[in-house]
């Protein structure tokens, strides 16, 4: 089993680099949006209560300056809590809802496979 001079080994996985499944089994599918950030498919939005940026921030009660600048991409992700047509936020509020209690822990939240979190 030696390797003869010239030939590369191949390069071992990095033990931090989640390496997606092929065909994920369905029980999955409540995760994939997490694992797949802005490239996950759009949500159908028929199924959610959409809102704008300054309903979420009444809602919430923090400045819609805070939600566009700090929120995004950090609390709430693309195709997830929100979608971008254009270049309007628009909001998923039953997920906003679903992922609140998350949202104010401290630490790192990273969602797991099953649907739940580990704290990082």
């Amino acid at each position: 089993n030696h390797q003869q001079v010239g030939q590369a080994s191949p390069a071992p996985a990095h033990p931090l680099v989640a390496v997606p499944p092929q065909d994920p089994p369905a029980t999955r599918a409540s995760a994939i949006p997490y694992l797949l950030g802005p490239a996950a498919t759009p949500p159908d939005v028929s199924k959610f209560e959409v809102i704008t940026t300054d309903k979420v921030a009444e809602r919430l009660g923090y400045a819609k300056c805070t939600i566009r600048n700090t929120w995004i991409d950090v609390v709430l992700f693309e195709n997830v809590h929100f979608i971008k047509p254009r270049r309007k936020y628009l909001f998923l509020w039953e997920n906003i809802v679903r992922d609140l209690p998350y949202m104010g822990q401290c630490g790192t939240l990273i969602p797991m496979a099953n649907g739940g979190y580990a704290r990082g």
